[in-house]
């Protein structure tokens, strides 16, 4: 057999159900997204389960930047899903992809299924996500890595935080140039409990930070400064 017929058999195929194709639009998938989409899941397929998106770019052609935001829409769009694997490492999942084709069908035949809310609703989340990921992008100074996306995104969905909040904790992060999302999150967490949801709750917590701890350096009292022994000098 002809060595180059060997080699287009081991590359394999994908199969892409006819379902996602003919419903990008009710899935929100743009172009771009489709074929990182479809890339993702031919890595799978050939055992890599987690492939660095510099691959993707290789592969496809697009910009490394490209390839990180459409994965991060992939993310919050909830067509996958950053996993632990059984091996302990991240994997792409694809479950929610498939969760999204079963309710797109049950559309079809019941049209009973809710929805959550309007299109324009959905395309003005959307952006606001878009602009949320950006926003961190600049500021961090990269692109942000797959599990940076999953995290990010599961504040949104999963923990409900308003990409609003979640803009005034990446701005308290910046003022103290702390690049970290374990403190942004550790931000939000306090925040949460002290039920601050604006940003004139952020600035008036700030201010009474500030006035605590100057009234405190104002305060200090001469029993509470430390005794300093005093040694007298014998004249020789």
């Amino acid at each position: 057999m002809d060595n180059n017929l060997i080699k287009y058999f081991d590359y394999g195929s994908v199969n892409i159900s006819g379902v996602i194709l003919s419903h990008l639009k009710q899935l929100g998938l743009n172009a771009t997204e489709t074929v990182v989409l479809i890339e993702l899941y031919y890595f799978n397929s050939k055992g890599n389960l987690f492939p660095e998106p510099q691959k993707i770019a290789d592969a496809t052609g697009f910009n490394l930047s490209d390839v990180f935001d459409s994965i991060h829409q992939l993310v919050a769009k909830k067509i996958i899903a950053i996993v632990d694997s059984s091996s302990h490492s991240a994997e792409y999942s694809f479950k929610p992809l498939v969760q999204k084709i079963n309710q797109l069908l049950s559309n079809q035949t019941t049209k009973t299924v809710e929805v959550d809310a309007s299109e324009s609703q959905q395309e003005e989340s959307l952006s606001e996500r878009q602009t949320l990921f950006n926003d961190f992008t600049q500021e961090f100074g990269r692109p942000l890595s797959p599990i940076e996306l999953e995290t990010i995104s599961d504040w949104l969905t999963d923990d409900h935080y308003s990409t609003k909040i979640v803009k005034l904790a990446l701005r308290e992060a910046v003022l103290k140039q702390v690049y970290s999302l374990k403190y942004i999150d550790r931000i939000l967490i306090s925040w949460k409990k002290q039920n601050i949801t604006t940003a004139a709750q952020v600035e008036a917590q700030r201010d009474s930070f500030e006035q605590q701890r100057s009234g405190n350096k104002g305060n200090v009292k001469p029993k509470d400064l430390p005794k300093i022994p005093i040694f007298k000098i014998k004249k020789q």
